[in-house]
């Protein structure tokens, strides 16, 4: 089957459609901030008692680099990565006035 990669895949909705994905047959890379949680390790066994192959990745999906080097270490990992589930949520915690113009406007506009 094959290999979704899943980011914020260890928490929410991202480890509810990891969970998901492994009922239906697919192997896994979760990427998550914090791959070595106390969540984690119940989320790798039931996964695998679906008998899937499951990697966590830590990254932040904020930083490019990140991103590129998961890809790469997923596909390392596993096999080519063939669907991608991006359910890891970026927040910015300020007043609307002090953010810049750029997060602030509709995607159209930038």
């Amino acid at each position: 089957m094959a290999h979704c990669f899943v980011t914020g895949g260890t928490r929410g909705i991202g480890a509810a459609t990891a969970l998901l994905a492994a009922q239906r047959g697919h192997d896994l890379t979760l990427v998550a901030r914090d791959a070595e949680g106390p969540h984690v390790p119940p989320l790798l066994d039931a996964i695998r008692a679906c008998g899937r192959q499951v990697q966590v990745l830590t990254a932040d999906i904020a930083q490019e680099s990140d991103v590129v080097q998961a890809f790469v270490d997923a596909e390392r990992g596993l096999a080519p990565v063939r669907a991608l589930v991006n359910a890891a949520g970026m927040g910015h915690n300020a007043r609307v006035e002090a953010l810049d113009a750029a997060i602030r406007s509709p995607p159209s506009r930038r």
